[in-house]
């Protein structure tokens, strides 16, 4: 069937198209020729396992899709709107994600944990099992000299983390990298 991606902004104006199948391989082919697709309008589209490696996506209409299992690595999604878009299983390292609008329902970890979730439930027992205290300075901070989680475990790489961890202070560090917690939560004994 002949796809077509058009502009959310300009629906008359067609950011990539061809004869396809399903849209996930139009996305799959667009991403293969470095094809430019900012601002796309994929609302609601059902992407399931496709390989968008590098893909720029800047800007694009992400609203409810279904992007489980969806190779972004590396794929540009600053400004994307992901607001009920489900990420579970998707391959997200390196994306950028700065700037992207995501809701508290969109998933946001390989375990299926909603963003929403992850702030509730994740973040609070993350910062109770730090051994020190996190100071109110190191939430505008984006380095390892003094970021929330170097502060907190006294570490200056993930790889630093204790064993068990480490692998939520990596989820830390990409949310907070990419905005997606911009409240500053206070450790436990902060005032």
């Amino acid at each position: 069937m002949q796809i077509k991606i058009v502009s959310r902004w300009d629906s008359d104006k067609i950011l990539f198209e061809g004869e396809f199948e399903t849209l996930a391989n139009a996305l799959v082919e667009a991403a293969s020729k470095r094809a430019d697709l900012q601002g796309a309008d994929l609302q609601g589209a059902y992407l399931r396992g496709a390989y968008l490696q590098g893909a720029d996506l800047r800007g694009v209409d992400l609203r409810g899709a279904d992007l489980r299992g969806v190779d972004l690595q590396g794929a540009d999604l600053r400004g994307a709107d992901l607001q009920g878009a489900d990420l579970q299983g998707a391959d997200l390292r390196g994306v950028d994600l700065r700037g992207v609008d995501a809701s508290n329902d969109t998933v946001v970890t390989t375990n299926g944990e909603t963003l929403g979730q992850w702030k509730a439930e994740v973040l609070p027992a993350l910062l109770a099992a730090a051994p020190h205290v996190i100071s109110a300075k190191a939430w505008d901070c984006h380095s390892w000299d003094n970021c929330p989680m170097a502060e907190a475990f006294g570490i200056k790489a993930t790889a630093d983390a204790p064993p068990l961890l480490r692998g939520r202070v990596a989820e830390f560090v990409w949310l907070y990298d990419a905005g997606l917690l911009k409240s500053p939560v206070i450790g436990p004994g902060e005032t």
